[in-house]
């Protein structure tokens, strides 16, 4: 049986310190629906998101509302600890969850999480360094990179690595996209990041702050 384990959440290195969202109807970009992305609405931003995707928000925190989302066979895996993982995720700003439940690997669920922070006090160079720096020494990861892009919701620092093997071995790409207000990180994680690689791109060259 598959396990859900949520992706790593990188803002505690630079927090100064839910809702539910819907189907977008804005025309799609080229390429959008043959990658089966659909846009999406959410607690203060849009982007593309993957139909087949289960997205959970802060509006599903009982355990009634989560198992309706998950296919057969999941729903022995939302325990107690799950739940206190995806309660603090949201508690530290998160805006949602999103799970895979079609991918290749019988022991991790692919994940998506997002979260909304204030902006860092610091440059985006020291920022990018800082958070490498908290992967390395919280999570013992060696076989990381990273670089800054500019996107067209700002510019974004990206960290990719590989988790050691005591953790999963699993893998993560963090998307950190610094707004004129606000600090927005996309964490990927997956048994196999190259396989979402073409769709995440798109999703957060897609992604806007809401008004």
């Amino acid at each position: 049986m598959k396990q859900l384990r949520l992706a790593l959440t990188l803002l505690l290195v630079l927090a100064a310190c839910g809702n539910d969202g819907t189907p977008a109807t804005a025309p799609l970009p080229p390429g959008a629906s043959a990658l089966g992305l659909e846009a999406y609405a959410g607690d203060g931003f849009s982007m593309l998101l993957p139909e087949s995707w289960v997205v959970v928000t802060a509006d599903d925190l009982d355990v009634g509302a989560m198992l309706e989302f998950l296919p057969e066979g999941f729903d022995e895996a939302l325990g107690p600890e799950m739940l206190e993982q995806i309660e603090g995720l949201f508690s530290q700003g998160g805006k949602l969850i999103a799970f895979d439940f079609s991918g290749p690997s019988l022991e991790f669920t692919d994940n998506l999480n997002i979260i909304e922070a204030p902006l860092p006090p610091v440059s985006i160079a020291v920022a990018e360094s800082a958070n490498v720096q908290y992967v390395k020494e919280v999570f013992g990861v060696t076989d990381i990179e990273s670089e800054i892009r500019s996107l067209p919701a700002g510019e974004a620092f990206i960290i990719r690595y590989n988790l050691p093997p005591a953790l999963g071995s699993t893998q993560g790409m963090v998307v950190n996209i610094l707004t004129e207000t606000k600090h927005w990180a996309f964490t990927l994680s997956a048994a196999d990041v190259d396989r979402h690689l073409e769709v995440f791109e798109m999703m957060v060259e897609s992604f806007r702050e809401a008004p």
